[in-house]
């Protein structure tokens, strides 16, 4: 396969959010600094509502038999369910249950940490993949992505 037929990213961005996730825990270890207790009932709502969002996004790419791995051809870009709303519902949700996490189990530092994970994703991801899905879909990708945000 080559660059051309796939958005050619080579970390799935599980792996970033997991990867930022972890050494926010490893800087807790070192430097404790933890969030109120009372966020963590919203923190598992959080996750819960982030991870429900990622399912029914992962459940709409396979009802349309499409890929959800980033370094694979699509055979469409899917505008219905959560796509109508954002162009990565998938990782609106992963930031949701992120969140969540840190709520839950109250160690700030992944927090601080979050918003370089979705530069990460949005750098090495998500501009990888509009690149590949405009070269691939065109004009109809376009006109989606003019009415749809990026994130929500």
């Amino acid at each position: 396969m080559t660059k051309a037929d796939s958005p050619g990213v080579h970390v799935p961005p599980p792996f970033i959010f997991a990867a930022a996730f972890g050494l926010g825990l490893g800087l807790h270890r070192l430097f404790a600094w933890s969030l109120p207790a009372f966020l963590e009932l919203p923190g598992i709502v959080l996750v819960v509502a982030g991870l429900g969002l990622m399912f029914v996004s992962v459940g709409v790419f396979w009802s349309r038999r499409t890929t959800i791995m980033p370094n694979k051809s699509a055979t469409e870009f899917v505008v219905v369910g959560p796509y109508r709303f954002t162009r990565n519902p998938m990782y609106v949700g992963m930031s949701v249950a992120y969140v969540g996490l840190s709520f839950a189990f109250s160690p700030a530092w992944p927090l601080v940490l979050l918003p370089l994970a979705v530069f990460l994703v949005g750098r090495t991801v998500i501009a990888r993949e509009e690149e590949y899905l405009l070269r691939t879909f065109g004009s109809s990708y376009e006109d989606y992505r003019s009415r749809v945000r990026r994130w929500i």
